[in-house]
């Protein structure tokens, strides 16, 4: 693996070179990059950076081996990388690689922060037809209940602003 390459928190330097090194590091090819796929899968921390959609292709070629690098994504608490994890390399994923992820999967389908991951997570295991039956029947119920709320909240505040948009 050349110098650049075997240093560790990639990618490094400034942001305009990331693209370069996404695309070194793809030509190194696995098992060479085998030491770097946390930081790879750490590359997905926001999907806009350059070079990442590039990683993300490549780890999801790479398949098994990035499964428990994600599992510990998934295990912490950056809503916004579970985010991007889930919705841009899992998605890709077949069944049965995302059935090791389906008791995080499970924990995370009852955040209410905002960030969609609980969605995110909802969708994988609908999708791939993981998971307790029951269990996922409650959440969807949970966030039926939680969203009409807000719907009702934000129909009153268009009321509000409908019926105040002539003291201008």
């Amino acid at each position: 693996m050349s110098d650049q390459l075997s240093r560790t928190h990639i990618p490094t330097g400034p942001k305009s070179t990331w693209a370069q090194q996404a695309d070194q590091i793809i030509a190194e090819g696995y098992p060479a990059i085998a030491p770097l796929l946390p930081d790879l899968v750490g590359w997905l921390k926001d999907i806009n950076w350059p070079g990442a959609h590039t990683i993300t292709d490549f780890l999801a070629s790479l398949g098994e081996p990035v499964v428990p690098h994600v599992t510990h994504v998934l295990q912490g608490n950056d809503r916004v990388w579970q985010y991007f994890v889930l919705n841009f390399l899992v998605d890709r994923w077949p069944r049965e690689m995302v059935i090791g992820l389906t008791n995080e999967l499970m924990n995370l389908i009852w955040l209410t922060d905002g960030e969609e991951v609980d969605m995110a997570a909802l969708r994988q295991l609908t999708k791939h037809h993981l998971g307790d039956h029951s269990t996922l029947q409650r959440a969807i119920a949970r966030k039926q209940q939680t969203y009409s709320e807000l719907l009702a909240e934000l129909a009153e505040f268009e009321q509000t602003l409908q019926s105040n948009s002539g003291e201008g």
